[in-house]
Order: C-alpha cells, then sequence, then structure tokens
C-alpha cells in the first residue's frame, strides 16, 4: 500500500525497477508537501526567506544575567535592541522608517545600514572583549549592477566566546544597481552621533575586517557603558539607462552565457559556518 498526495493507492509492480521508481516518487512527493508547508509558515509568521542567517548558534543571556566571558551581541532582551544576535539591519535613511532585514531599493533614495555591537559579559568581571573586529562585504561587487545582494557582517574577538559571529540582511530591487557608500562612521556614548562620531576604517569592506572599540579604534570593547556601540553606513544605490539595461539584459548576456559558461550566480562567498551565499565577500 502507497499514499500519493495522502490518498491511498493499491499498486501492483511488475518488476523492482518499477516498485523502486514508486517509492522514489512518494518520497519526492512527501519532501515537496513538507517544503511548501514549511515556506507557508515562515511566510505567515513574517520571516523573509533570507534572513535567518545570524549565527553561529551560541549560549544566550538577558539584561539581568549577562555572561561570566566575553561574547559578542548574545544578550536576547537588549530593551534597545531586542534580541541582539539579529545585530544588521537595514532602512530607508530617515527617521521614520523602521529597521528591517530586508530594502527595497527605489532609485534617488539613501539608505542606512546598523551593525550593533556589544560585549555581553557581567560589568562586575571587568572582562573586556579584545581585538573586536567588524567585516562587510558591502562593496565586493562594488562594479556590478543587480537587483539582488545579501550583505553578510561578521564580527570577531581574540578573546570571545564564540570567536567570529555574523548576521545578514539582504537589498533587493525591481532594477539593477550597484551601492555607492556615502559615510562609514562608528558611535559610542563617548563618540555619539552628536559629537560625529568614529571614522569607520576602510578595512570593513575587506575579510579582515576593521577595529572597533570605545574611546578609540583600538579593538578593546569594555564593560559598565563602556560596552557597547555601533557602525552606520549610509548608502545610495547607482542605476544604469534604461536603454543600457535592456540592451544587456537581451542582447549581452544572451550572447556572454554561452560563450563564457557564467553567470552572475556562480559568484559565492563563503560565511564562517561553511554555507555559499549569493554575495562575494573578496578582499580588495
Amino acid at each position: 500500500m502507497l499514499f500519493s498526495r495522502g490518498i491511498p493507492v493499491q499498486v501492483r509492480y511488475t518488476n523492482k525497477e518499477e516498485e523502486s521508481m514508486w517509492k522514489k516518487r512518494q518520497f519526492y512527493e512527501f519532501f515537496i508537501d513538507c517544503s511548501s508547508l514549511l515556506c507557508a509558515v515562515a511566510i505567515t509568521l513574517g520571516f523573509p526567506p533570507s534572513a535567518f542567517a545570524w549565527g553561529p548558534m551560541r549560549e544566550t543571556f538577558t539584561m539581568e544575567h549577562p555572561a561570566p566571558y566575553p561574547t559578542l551581541d548574545s544578550i536576547t532582551d537588549n530593551p534597545g535592541w531586542g534580541d541582539e544576535r539579529n545585530f544588521l539591519r537595514v532602512r530607508e535613511d530617515r527617521k521614520s522608517a523602521s529597521w528591517s532585514d530586508v530594502a527595497e531599493i527605489r532609485k534617488g533614495k539613501t539608505y542606512a545600514i546598523r551593525a550593533y555591537v556589544r560585549n555581553a559579559s557581567a560589568d562586575n568581571l571587568n572582562l573586556d572583549a579584545e581585538n573586536v573586529k567588524l567585516a562587510i562585504n558591502l562593496l565586493s561587487h562594488k562594479d556590478s549592477y543587480r537587483n539582488y545582494m545579501e550583505v553578510n557582517a561578521a564580527l570577531s574577538g581574540s578573546n570571545t566566546q564564540p570567536e567570529k559571529i555574523w548576521d545578514n540582511i539582504v537589498i533587493r530591487g525591481n532594477h539593477r544597481f550597484r551601492i555607492k557608500v556615502l559615510s562609514a562612521k562608528y558611535y559610542t556614548n563617548k563618540h555619539t552621533y552628536s559629537t560625529g562620531g568614529l571614522p569607520l576604517s576602510d578595512e570593513a569592506f575587506t575579510y579582515s575586517g576593521a577595529y572597533l572599540g570605545y574611546d578609540k579604534m583600538d579593538g578593546r570593547v569594555g564593560t559598565k557603558g563602556k560596552d557597547s556601540g555601533y557602525a552606520l553606513i549610509r548608502f545610495t544605490t547607482v542605476t544604469k539607462d534604461s536603454f543600457t539595461e535592456w540592451f544587456e539584459d537581451h542582447i549581452l548576456n544572451k550572447l556572454s552565457g554561452p560563450m563564457t559558461g557564467k553567470t552572475s550566480s556562480d559568484e559565492t562567498w563563503e560565511n564562517p559556518d561553511n554555507t555559499k551565499h549569493s554575495s562575494t565577500f573578496q578582499n580588495k
């Protein structure tokens, strides 16, 4: 007795090959049904398809019960942020816009990416996080136009547990674009937004990353009010004129595919957990 789409079916096999084919078909149908159900549940709950990328899985803490060792973005009930594991967010660069994991790009608009950084260790232990760096692959496709971009960011420390964490956002639009960074700053309780913050090094846009800090960008993130900060990267998009975009879509792309055998999807970035993503993270 087999079941096809939940309906019992009596099957008489003429040979082993036919029996194997039916069993494979049953498995594929079951797999597709389960996948569709999971996708439907995720969409119903409001989870964007590519917004599950924070990691790695790690021990979490609360404001009342912080960590007994240096660890980055591991508080789950931060009153000003929420779950710190989702430390990377994006929005249109205006105060009334909401921070999100996905930005829908519109021509002529300015956007902001914010990366939150916190040493979640208990204040009374005086355990600084050392050699803390931020790396974000925002400019890895600075010369290529696309209508979808997955931006990955990693925070690391030489004495933190885990040593490296990551999160991502998605930037997408109904036209092809490339990123143009307008400014990159880092803000703390000492170097606030109103005082201009600290400049974020261009190394932040490479795989090695840029040092963060509190008083200065020396990689040290402390405790007792010196435990947090955030990077703010403002950017806009550059688009091609309509004729150029049409010509590339309908002429050049059709010619280049058969000639090279490659497409833009061949470019990948390897996340610290060895999973492949759609954006290349190169040291430029």
